[in-house]
Parts: C-alpha cells; sequence; structure tokens
C-alpha cells in the first residue's frame, strides 16, 4: 500500500478542511449547523410548524383579498373598515412568526458554534498538503537512484512522529472543545475582531510548524520512533493518515446528533407554543370571513364559526 496511491483522497480531503473554514468565517452558519440542518435534517420538526403557520397565513391573506374584492363587503362600509384592522393582526402575525423563527434558528446555531472545531480544521488543512508532500518524498524513493531503504526507513519514521502529534493535538481538542459563549457569537455577528479566534488560529499554525520541524529532525537525525526494518508497519501508517482526517469530521458528527437531541424538546416545545398562539389570533382573522361569507353566500354557510376552530393537533 503506498502513500501516493491516495494524493486524489487528501487533494479532497484538504478541498473540504477549506470550505469549512471559510464557511465558518464568512457565513452566520456553522458548517456543523448547516449538516444538522440541511442534510441530517434534525430540526424538520421544527420546519414543518413554521411552514404549517406560514401556510395558514397565506391561505387567510388570499381570503381577505377575495372577500375585499366582491361587492356585496365593499358596499358596507363597517366591513370595509374592519378589513383594515385584520390585515393589521396578519402582518403583526406574519412579522412575529418569522422573529419567533428566526430566534429558533439562532438559537440552533449558537448551539453548534464551537471553541475548537473550526481550529481542528484550519489544522488539517495544512495536515493534507503535508502528507501530499511525504507522499511526493516516497515517490522519490522509488525513481532517485541516491535514495536508499534507509532513506524510506527514516521517512517512515518521520511521517509516524507527525501522525503522533498530529493525534495527541486533535485529541486534546476533542476533548477541551465546547460550545461557545454567546458574547463571543454577538462579536463574531458585530464584525468586532475576536482575538480568541486569532489566538485559535495561531495556535494551529505553530503547533503544525513544531511539528512539521520534529518530523524533519527524525528524518534528519534518524529517530527510531519504531523499528520499520523489523516491523512493516508502513501499510498501517497510511491507513492511519486517512482515517486522522475523517476521525475528526464523524465526532463531530456524532456531537452534532447529541447536541440537536438533547437541544430538541426545548425549541420544539417553544416552536408548537408560538404555532398555538399564533393560530388563536388567526380566529378574529376567521371570524371575519364568517361574517363576510354569510354576507355574500347566507344561505350556504353554516350557522356558526365551528370551522374555524383550530384543535388540529400538534405535529
Amino acid at each position: 500500500m503506498e502513500l501516493q496511491s491516495f494524493n486524489s483522497i487528501f487533494e479532497l480531503f484538504a478541498t473540504f478542511f477549506l470550505a469549512y473554514v471559510l464557511i465558518d468565517e464568512l457565513t452566520e452558519n456553522p458548517f456543523i449547523s448547516l449538516m444538522s440542518e440541511k442534510i441530517l435534517r434534525k430540526y424538520r420538526a421544527i420546519d414543518q410548524i413554521y411552514r404549517e403557520i406560514k401556510s395558514n397565513i397565506s391561505g387567510h391573506r388570499t381570503s381577505l383579498t377575495n372577500l375585499a374584492q366582491m361587492s356585496q363587503v365593499r358596499g358596507h362600509a363597517e366591513y370595509v373598515n374592519e378589513i383594515a384592522g385584520i390585515e393589521a393582526i396578519m402582518k403583526s402575525t406574519t412579522e412575529r412568526n418569522e422573529q419567533s423563527f428566526a430566534e429558533i434558528r439562532s438559537s440552533i446555531r449558537q448551539n453548534y458554534i464551537t471553541r475548537c472545531f473550526v481550529y481542528l480544521n484550519a489544522y488539517l488543512f495544512f495536515y493534507c498538503f503535508t502528507i501530499l508532500f511525504f507522499s511526493g518524498l516516497y515517490s522519490s524513493v522509488e525513481t532517485e537512484k541516491t535514495w536508499t531503504d534507509d532513506h524510506n526507513v527514516r521517512l517512515d519514521n518521520s511521517l509516524a512522529l507527525f501522525l503522533a502529534l498530529s493525534f495527541i493535538y486533535l485529541l486534546v481538542g476533542w476533548i477541551l472543545d465546547k460550545k461557545r459563549p454567546v458574547d463571543k457569537v454577538v462579536t463574531k455577528e458585530k464584525g468586532i475582531l475576536d482575538w480568541d479566534r486569532i489566538n485559535g488560529y495561531l495556535v494551529a499554525s505553530i503547533l503544525f510548524i513544531i511539528f512539521l520541524i520534529l518530523s524533519g529532525c527524525s528524518f534528519y537525525f534518524n529517530w527510531h520512533i519504531i523499528h520499520f526494518e523489523t516491523y512493516p508497519y508502513h501499510n498501517i501508517l497510511v491507513l492511519v493518515s486517512i482515517i486522522l482526517p475523517v476521525s475528526n469530521f464523524l465526532i463531530y458528527i456524532i456531537k452534532a446528533f447529541k447536541r440537536a437531541d438533547s437541544s430538541m424538546p426545548n425549541l420544539l416545545a417553544k416552536a408548537r407554543t408560538y404555532k398555538n398562539d399564533y393560530l388563536e389570533e388567526l380566529r378574529e382573522v376567521d371570524l371575519f370571513v364568517y361574517k363576510c361569507g354569510k354576507l355574500v353566500m347566507p344561505k350556504v354557510v353554516p350557522a356558526a364559526p365551528e370551522l374555524f376552530n383550530n384543535n388540529s393537533p400538534n405535529p
């Protein structure tokens, strides 16, 4: 198993990690939040409630528009004046519905804004290019006559040290990582310089340089991390070099599931409360539509507005 056979995979990983860092820095949604909402669909129940309320409001607005155009309604001044008040209720309900669910989405985003994940991905971006560099060196061992098997063993030891140090850094990041405080999130959204983030990238860059220097020293001074002359561990090194970046992604997918499961009950209860409140407000619109309906078609509309009771079960 040769490391250079997996160059395209590491190029793909590097692109992914760079994309993650850019998405996290340039957009309001952390990448893991996008994963949970758009791909894993962990919050689809909340989205369904939002769409149901929005659809209900849209249906009421269509009914009001149609009634306002009917001659029977336009001929009664009291109905014309009441339509303006009903439209104000509709506008208020629409705005508050958008604001309420925007707050829920903001809570979801804040739930996924972490301290370390973006820095680990920035480190892994450099990591992938380093593995590609090692891959080039292994290719040189095969093509250059001046390189010997001893150089191959040195490369294995150098790569083993780099992988070990990278794993330690990732492990520490996974253990120490937690949600960022809300004030730090607000700082980022306002565009204020966030020194915590700058320091995070700086630490990742400095550690990467230190690990690279130590790996170079291992090659130059022929440090024996593992006795590769005796044990054929090269294939294991290749597998570990691939598993490390993948494991970081999987760890945070698991964290995304756990955070969604822990926050979902409260967010869903809040969404259902909004739904009940807004549908109750729309009952006044229902009653007005009923009154207008009796005016337009007195023999068709039922005698009581039971049709407009919103007693449908919550999703």
